[in-house]
């Protein structure tokens, strides 16, 4: 079988295999693109593979959770600085204060906390969340706005520091609990 027709055969179940490790598209694009290569090669170096399709998924699943243990080890470390140049002991202490901050913008006005959420957490543009919940673009930005004013008049200009923070932290626990429930079901690495 020639390279092409194994790309064109297995591109979409690589795919699947390693987004359900990471859960992020452009990070499985890259794994999925590296593993192929790494086939490439492989087979131009002599290599040989029965099982074509096991021998992918295998490789792509192997890449992604390599991939979450570096990307781990790194931001939890940078985690840590950034909790100690904003004068937290440690990064709970952090993590504390960022759940404080976003829950008091939530009770404050949650139209605010929403737009914020959307826009700075979930990296939406002002068009797409305005798509999302039916209200104009103008609306959005005035929520967005208004969030980062009210933000910026309980915590200073630090207040973006600290959603970034917060953004870090949140995508972190998230996909260390879908790394968590990966082992716990699969039982490993495969």
């Amino acid at each position: 079988m020639k390279f092409e027709a194994i790309v064109a055969t297995y591109k979409d179940v690589t795919f699947r295999a390693a987004y359900q490790i990471l859960k992020n598209y452009e990070d499985t694009t890259d794994i999925v693109m590296e593993t192929f290569e790494e086939l490439y090669i492989f087979l131009n170096n002599g290599g040989h593979t029965n099982n074509v399709k096991a021998w992918l998924l295998a490789r792509a699943k192997s890449r992604s959770v390599d991939f979450l243990r570096k990307f781990y080890k790194f931001k939890f470390a940078e985690l840590e600085e950034i909790a100690q140049e904003n004068g937290f002991e440690n990064s709970s202490e952090l993590n504390i204060f960022c759940g404080q901050m976003l829950s008091n913008l939530y009770k404050h006005n949650p139209k605010w906390y929403w737009a914020m959420n959307d826009h700075y957490i979930l990296g939406m543009t002002y068009e797409e969340i305005a798509a999302a919940t039916g209200v104009s673009t103008a609306v959005i930005k005035t929520r967005v706005y208004r969030g980062r004013e009210y933000l910026k008049s309980k915590y200073g200009d630090s207040w973006r520091d600290y959603i970034t923070t917060c953004v870090l932290t949140l995508f972190m626990v998230i996909q260390y609990i879908l790394l968590y429930n990966h082992y716990k079901i699969h039982g490993g690495i495969v």
